[in-house]
């Protein structure tokens, strides 16, 4: 799953194919941090899903795609990134597909605490805030994280 991000020196940011119609990218040094481009017809409701949707197991929706591809490495559990945490559409549309959901944003902000409450009432999920990212745990972390917080 890696092996499709790259660097791209031309607009100088880390590349990451969000399927056929649509990629986010990653500054390493400049603002904003994360940019989504979109092809003219791409579906911008669906998240990206480091998994194949078909995969069961846990949904835990965060807040990056490198968040979801670590998450993804884990059986069992399938990352979901939100890509942005206002998309009112975006989690109509995650409240459609039938999973078992766990919110897990970082608690950096009051207004990113706000919004994984809301996420997490919305989709009558629990809810996780941590002052770390999931992508910067290692996957036995990760998984002494989540059950030790969800089971």
């Amino acid at each position: 799953m890696w092996s499709h991000v790259f660097y791209d020196t031309e607009i100088q940011r880390i590349c990451l194919p969000l399927g056929d119609k649509s990629f986010t990218t990653r500054s390493v040094r400049d603002e904003p941090k994360w940019k989504h481009y979109y092809l003219q017809d791409s579906d911008k409701m669906s998240p990206y899903m480091a998994a194949c949707e078909l995969e069961p197991g846990l949904r835990v929706l965060v807040e990056d795609p490198i968040s979801a591809m670590k998450i993804s490495e884990i059986i069992g559990f399938q990352g979901v990134a939100l890509l942005g945490l206002g998309n009112a559409d975006r989690i109509r549309w995650i409240k459609t597909q039938a999973h078992n959901y766990l919110v897990w944003l970082d608690n950096d902000k009051p207004s990113v605490i706000k919004a994984a409450h809301k996420i997490g009432a919305d989709l009558g999920c629990p809810v996780l805030t941590d002052k770390i990212d999931p992508k910067r745990y290692s996957t036995q972390e990760i998984i002494d994280v989540i059950t030790s917080r969800y089971t």
